[in-house]
């Protein structure tokens, strides 16, 4: 059963077209990952996925619904992590559950539950400004997952990591996923990870913004790090490179006097 269908999608800002008729399904419980070049049109995608951004064609369905409507909206960890400034970093973390309706003392409990989860509990009372840039994401990725644990929209939330912590945060976002048969859509520049984390891979390039090729990885999940020197692991990595690449010939270069979409 599909959590998330996006059906046909087009997008642009003002007069620039940045997505055209972009399809693509994720299912309960599984994981997805976009890759492709730096200002493509990912997070422009993810923006559309979350409500944010309407698209000028297609629409997104949420759990059988319109995005948007209805209270359905995704889980939405961005680029930035947009934590509030005067709330601690347990505070942040409990307020989509203070949002639901959630009393405050329980939705505390939940907060550090998850915040020591990921390694945070030791600074959940401090403020956002105390902590480092690889915290801060942790954080905000604690906070996402208690907003919704069902649809997870992830914009790069591992990239400010040391590889050591990325691995940490990667096991751990597999155990919720299980737990929850939280269905995941994953922007990341990074290829191994894609195939760490996802099931299928969709590689997005072009000028406008589409699906040029998909991926399917045939192993289940969580996979060890190991799995990747395998020779079919080798040889899907060399594909998905491969697709990178020409997505990335496929666009012209930036024009800088205009504001960047990702």
């Amino acid at each position: 059963m599909s959590v998330l269908s996006v059906e046909a999608v087009s997008a642009g800002y003002r007069s620039t077209q940045v997505l055209e008729e972009v399809t693509f399904e994720v299912g309960a419980g599984e994981s997805v990952a976009l890759l492709g070049p730096s200002g493509c049109g990912k997070s422009t995608l993810l923006h559309v996925c979350a409500g944010l951004y309407a698209p000028t064609r297609g629409r997104v369905v949420l759990a059988g619904d319109a995005v948007g409507t209805r209270g359905r909206r995704p889980g939405y960890m961005q680029q930035k992590d947009l934590l509030l400034p005067w709330r601690t970093i347990v505070g942040n973390a409990a307020l989509p559950l203070q949002i639901a309706g959630i009393g405050r003392r329980e939705a505390y409990r939940r907060a550090l539950e998850e915040l020591e989860a990921v390694g945070l509990a030791d600074v959940a009372k401090r403020f956002p400004h105390q902590l480092s840039g690889g915290m801060r994401q942790r954080a905000a990725l604690a906070r996402t997952v208690l907003h919704r644990r069902d649809m997870l929209l992830l914009d790069e939330p591992f990239a400010a990591l040391d590889a050591i912590t990325r691995a940490e945060l990667h096991a751990w976002l597999e155990r919720v996923a299980a737990a929850h048969r939280s269905a995941i859509l994953l922007v990341t520049h990074d290829v191994e990870e894609a195939l760490i984390l996802a099931d299928r891979i969709l590689v997005i390039g072009g000028n406008p913004a589409r699906i040029t090729q998909p991926f399917r990885v045939d192993r289940a999940r969580p996979r060890e790090r190991s799995w990747l020197l395998t020779p079919q692991a080798v040889q899907l990595r060399a594909e998905v490179v491969a697709a990178l690449a020409a997505a990335i010939h496929e666009r012209p270069p930036p024009d800088l006097k205009k504001p960047g979409v990702r």
